[in-house]
């Protein structure tokens, strides 16, 4: 392969991750959340328990027995978008 080939398919290659990024984007921002027993819910409420540790005792035990790993809510926790 030469350098051109690899350069065309580098830049193919970040236009369709760009391409998905996007339509990810449009289809899943919303402010509401969808089901109840669906994992953004349980993603907010271990959110909610992390940014305010000790005021919510039911998301406090929610967030410990979640079977979902903590690293997305506490990226929301942090970025404020649990509340």
């Amino acid at each position: 392969m030469t350098p051109v080939h690899r350069s065309i398919s580098s830049v193919a290659a970040g236009l369709i991750i760009t391409a998905v990024a996007v339509l990810y984007c449009i289809w899943g921002d919303s402010d509401r959340v969808g089901w109840v027993t669906g994992d953004a819910a349980s993603y907010l409420t271990m959110a909610k328990a992390y940014a305010q540790p000790g005021v919510d005792e039911i998301a406090a035990k929610a967030a410990a027995q979640s079977r979902f790993p903590p690293l997305y809510p506490l990226l929301l926790a942090r970025s404020g978008a649990s509340s």
